[in-house]
């Protein structure tokens, strides 16, 4: 028999480090060898609830059912498994008072297979200890995250191929051992997603809506809002909490409207999530006589969280988080250009411009509103195989379609920044695959001082009209 027993420090509470440990389905978050987890049984987790845990080791992938057999809430939880040729048990246990979490994990091991106890012991005590390091940080949230990109990071995001291939499937994947977890639960949260109704803002609905979070989604179809809400429902275990608001955001009159149903429902936003964005290859007007890729993709996300901006301080730490594009690095912003789109008209350099500005406006924000409690974040999802890339991109799609990532694989640093507990360090950054990284790439690129003026100054004719909540 093998018996390896852990301990170190952490800093949330019990209560929260409890229910990160009793979601074996998290697991792959902090333990390397970790494939895939997930609950066996729907419902609630409780004594007796199951759980499918597959391992790689050694190059070969095991398979082991975990049945939880004890669970004392803010303070003890036991796992136990059997297999053909040993059984194993696990136990979390939490001391408060010293601010200490145990993990001692015991196999005992049939046959010839008892006889190697000695050599498997030593290996296992090192594996363990490297999972329980990375499981240590994520319960020490305030020690997570560096305030700046590292070396490392801006090297590769300034060289060609490896900058590029980040933006890829194979990217996420190579930050995959070395993510911060996502700790938290968001019961009680409110969460505002736009553009929620399928790709990425799905995604990250459905993520965040698994951590507990109430979410408002904001899209256009009603038909595929409705398929959305029920989806959260349906797997979130919850009738009542998920909601839906119709809106074209590219018309001022639905943002306003949009708003004004928010402020009607009275209910402090904990996190809105600008994600509603589409690539307009084809200049176009709105009936109102404004250019439609600035209309979507700049003012409906300036209007919307300006209009909302005292719900967000009505919540303890509110958060805007501003989805922008791997293009806007090839942009610098062009203010005389900012409104009617690149001419002649690009509509893919117009994207990347606007995404530009959108980053703009969250580093403003950032310094603005701290004092208010409410902290902006920009990120890039990185390439994503989503219907929108397919029609806008056609060309870009099938030369990359090996290698998108999948949508909650775009939308996995939204849910990371939504549910962190304090990213205050970090507020105005610019983030993809829980990193910071840096907003400015390409020599001649970086925005100006008199940059940040003339984009707040275009943007105050497009404030909304409806009256702000006090």
């Amino acid at each position: 028999m093998i018996s390896i027993m852990l301990s170190e420090p952490f800093e949330l509470s019990g209560d929260d480090t409890f229910a990160y440990l009793q979601e074996v389905s998290r697991y792959s978050e902090w333990d390397d060898h970790v494939l895939e987890s997930h609950q066996v049984d729907r419902g609630p987790i409780q004594i007796g609830t199951k759980f499918n845990v597959t391992y790689r080791i050694l190059r070969q992938e095991l398979t082991l059912y975990f049945v939880l057999s004890a669970l004392k809430p803010g303070r003890d939880v036991l796992l136990e498994a059997q297999h053909d040729h040993f059984q194993v048990q696990t136990r979390f246990t939490i001391d408060n008072q010293a601010k200490r979490l145990s993990w001692q994990t015991s196999v005992h091991f049939d046959g010839i297979w008892n006889n190697a106890s000695p050599v498997l012991k030593t290996i296992l005590k090192s594996e363990l200890s490297r999972s329980f390091q990375k499981l240590v940080r994520a319960l020490n949230p305030s020690k997570q995250v560096p305030d700046l990109p590292d070396l490392k990071t801006q090297i590769e995001d300034h060289l060609l191929i490896p900058g590029l291939l980040r933006f890829s499937r194979l990217g996420y994947q190579w930050e995959t051992n070395c993510r911060y977890p996502v700790i938290r639960k968001l019961n009680k949260h409110h969460i505002v997603i736009t553009g929620a109704s399928s790709g990425i803002g799905e995604a990250a609905a459905r993520q965040l809506a698994l951590l507990g979070a109430d979410i408002t989604i904001i899209a256009r179809n009603e038909i595929k809002a409705k398929a959305s809400v029920n989806r959260l429902r349906q797997e979130s275990h919850s009738r009542k909490k998920h909601r839906y608001i119709l809106a074209d955001l590219s018309l001022a009159r639905d943002v306003d409207r949009t708003i004004g149903e928010l402020v009607k429902l009275d209910r402090p936003i904990d996190c809105l999530i600008n994600n509603a964005g589409y690539l307009y290859q084809e200049r176009q007007e709105t009936d109102e006589g404004i250019e439609k890729s600035f209309a979507l993709l700049l003012m409906a996300p300036y209007r919307l969280t300006l209009g909302v901006k005292n719900l967000l301080k009505r919540a303890p730490l509110a958060q805007v988080i501003n989805v922008s594009s791997g293009g806007m690095y090839t942009q610098r912003l062009k203010a005389d250009h900012l409104t009617q789109g690149l001419m002649p008209y690009d509509g893919t350099r117009t994207y990347a411009q606007l995404k530009r500005a959108l980053v703009m406006l969250s580093e403003l924000w950032a310094q603005e509103w701290e004092p208010d409690g409410i902290l902006v974040h920009a990120m890039h999802p990185g390439w994503a195989d989503t219907k929108s890339v397919a029609e806008t991109l056609p060309r870009f799609y099938q030369i990359t379609k090996a290698i998108l990532r999948t949508p909650d694989e775009g939308a996995d640093t939204i849910t990371w920044l939504a549910s962190h507990p304090d990213l205050s360090r970090t507020n105005g950054r610019f983030w993809m695959d829980r990193r910071v990284h840096p907003t400015v790439l390409i020599p001649g690129t970086n925005p100006r001082k008199t940059d940040y003026q003339i984009l707040k100054e275009t943007l105050q004719n497009f404030e909304p009209e409806t009256p702000l909540p006090q």
